[in-house]
């Protein structure tokens, strides 16, 4: 036995026979066999190679000899000369790989070296030198693999040099999805290897051959349809030191998918070093949209903070593309939903790390198709959004909600102890009765307030066509909880029939019950409310509902959670006509809306109303 600690060769049997034949005391040939039995190979390359019987003849006054060799799945005649005037080596060499049992330990399970019908080899003198120890091969296989990759039919033309490094200068190859040209060379001291392939390239045939880093690559992307057409040339060492490796690619696909986002054409370069892969979207198409973008992922030996470096820049695909942002970020923006979005984004993914760093990503949002916040349509998006570690902000002008103007700013603080929504929000001529219709999923069936969303009245349904709002909030609290917020706002509502809904219980009805007021001054079209939240509870003040004669000043108090109010208000009658001394005269001759206050209180969808005497008439 032999060899070192990577690789070790042990021989049972070794017989070795020699016949001369002299002529007048000349040596004028030989003729001789070796047979070796029982070689085994253990280490990085472990088996039993075939039982070896050698059979040759040398003839030294005209320097040349002839090998033949015969085996279990190998047979071979080889032609070499050594003459001046002759210096050659030929001959051909027939392999059956299926009979071999060679293995390859490069992995967690050993790989089988070969496999395939048959290997035919042609040696020939090379014609680029005078060493007869060099020498030109032509390689034809059929249905063979090598390190398990998928069987193939290939043609190489290659130079074996005087150390036995390999050189094929052309080969064409056609095995699993398939179908290359190119060149590869491999060197023994250092095992160095270079592939230089061009063609219709499966990136997953060629698994077998690259090392752990490159299927890595390929997990993300299906290609159910077409295969690419790619160029790469890959160097390296094997059992080289980490990162050793350079690999520089292009590929050009179609209709393929990566990390489940549909892409019906692409050209992509792919750069893989010491330092990190890096994937280059050149130019991306999604049906009728276009990015360009780029990926990056940093090797654990360049010791980088991130696990993924991105950039993009075009309309994405939002709902087919969630995943291609992260397990972080898809999570992040579940409750957003557009066809398209017109943007830029950046961002980095960290790994794990102890101070658990998460994300740092920012969005640039120039528009959008069919786009949903909590299935909320919203028209006109423009704006930013940044997510850096805990923190996820956004700031949005001019959006279109409900055929109204609105204005967003919000930021959302996430740590594993507790977590903060702060939200300014201004909503601007809102359409009333759309704005209940795209947000009636949002309300809880159980809200003691619901009714008032769902009016069944006819008259009260027709008039909130044409009711708009105007809202204004700036608050605070925990984002699972919206009872549980702070904050302050204004409301602004325009309704032709405010009097006729069930506001305050419903304020013509209670006035004509409680007022000798005549029911025709009681008419309101206007509600302006000045409040402050205070986790259930809203705090109003001032509270005007206002109308073409006579309006209605209140402050008191809404529990959201249960849904009873507490407010006193006064009525003025007629105060409203711009007719200069009418006021004063009303206030004299109604003297019972100078000296009288209501009392509301109780359920929301029926509170209670009493008439109580103004302490300060």
């Amino acid at each position: 036995q032999f060899g070192n600690a990577q690789q070790k060769i042990k021989i049972d049997s070794f017989h070795f026979e020699n016949r001369f034949l002299f002529e007048d005391d000349v040596w004028k040939r030989a003729t001789g066999s070796t047979s070796l039995k029982s070689v085994t190979l253990e280490g990085m390359t472990e088996g039993t190679l075939p039982d070896l019987d050698l059979q040759y003849l040398l003839t030294p006054n005209s320097k040349e000899a002839l090998f033949v060799n015969t085996s279990e799945y190998i047979d071979s005649k080889i032609f070499l000369s050594t003459n001046p005037n002759r210096e050659l080596i030929e001959g051909n060499i027939f392999l059956w790989p299926s009979l071999c049992d060679l293995q390859v330990n490069r992995g967690v399970q050993p790989t089988k070296l070969l496999h395939g019908e048959k290997v035919s080899i042609q040696i020939s003198p090379s014609l680029e030198s005078f060493n007869p120890a060099t020498l030109c091969f032509k390689v034809i296989t059929k249905e063979f693999s090598f390190l398990e990759s998928p069987p193939g039919d290939f043609v190489f033309n290659g130079i074996l040099d005087d150390k036995l490094n390999i050189f094929i200068t052309k080969a064409l190859g056609e095995f699993g999805r398939s179908k290359a040209t190119g060149s590869f060379h491999q060197k023994w001291s250092p095992l160095a290897y270079k592939f230089d392939v061009e063609g219709r390239c499966f990136p997953e045939d060629l698994n077998a051959w690259m090392p752990s880093w490159w299927d890595n690559i390929w997990t993300d992307f299906e290609f159910p349809e077409e295969t690419p057409y790619g160029k790469f040339i890959i160097e390296g060492i094997w059992k080289g030191p980490p990162g050793n490796s350079l690999t520089l690619g292009r590929v050009d696909a179609k209709n393929f998918k990566f990390r489940e986002l549909p892409i019906t054409k692409s050209k992509i370069s792919v750069k893989v070093d010491g330092n990190a892969t890096s994937i280059q979207g050149e130019s991306i198409e999604h049906y009728d949209n276009f990015i360009q973008g780029n990926l990056k992922f940093p090797r654990q030996i360049s010791n980088s903070p991130y696990f993924l470096e991105f950039d993009f820049d075009g309309e994405y695909p939002l709902n087919l593309g969630r995943n291609v942002l992260g397990v972080t970020m898809k999570e992040k923006l579940k409750d957003i939903n557009a066809t398209s979005i017109d943007c830029r984004t950046k961002g980095k993914i960290f790994r794990q790390n102890p101070s658990n760093r998460q994300a740092e990503v920012k969005v640039e949002i120039r528009g959008a198709e069919e786009f949903k916040f909590h299935q909320i349509p919203v028209d006109n998006l423009n704006g930013n959004l940044d997510y850096n570690d805990s923190i996820f902000s956004g700031k949005f002008d001019g959006l279109s909600i409900a055929e109204g103007n609105s204005n967003l700013i919000f930021e959302l603080n996430q740590t594993e102890q507790t977590e903060n929504l702060l939200i300014n929000v201004s909503l601007n001529e809102i359409k009333t009765k759309k704005f209940f219709d795209i947000t009636a999923h949002l309300i809880n069936p159980e809200s003691p307030l619901v009714s008032e969303i769902k009016p069944s009245d006819s008259d009260i349904d027709s008039d909130f066509n044409e009711s708009v709002f105007s809202l204004s909030l700036h608050a605070q609290g925990h984002p699972a909880d919206f009872l549980q917020f702070e904050g302050t706002g204004n409301l602004h509502l325009k309704h032709k029939g405010l009097s006729r809904i069930n506001i305050l219980g419903g304020i013509s009805s209670r006035l004509s019950e409680i007022s000798p007021i005549p029911v025709a001054s009681l008419n309101f079209n206007n509600l302006k409310a000045a409040f402050k939240v205070e986790n259930e509870i809203i705090l109003v003040s001032p509270l005007e509902i206002t109308g073409s004669l006579s309006s209605i000043s209140a402050e008191g108090n809404l529990n959201l959670a249960s849904g009873d109010i507490d407010f006193i208000s006064r009525l003025n009658v007629a105060g409203n006509i711009p007719i200069p001394g009418l006021k004063q005269i009303v206030k004299f001759a109604d003297p019972f809306s100078k000296i009288a206050q209501f009392k509301i209180s109780g359920p929301w969808r029926d509170p209670e109303w009493k008439v109580q005497i103004n302490p300060q008439p």
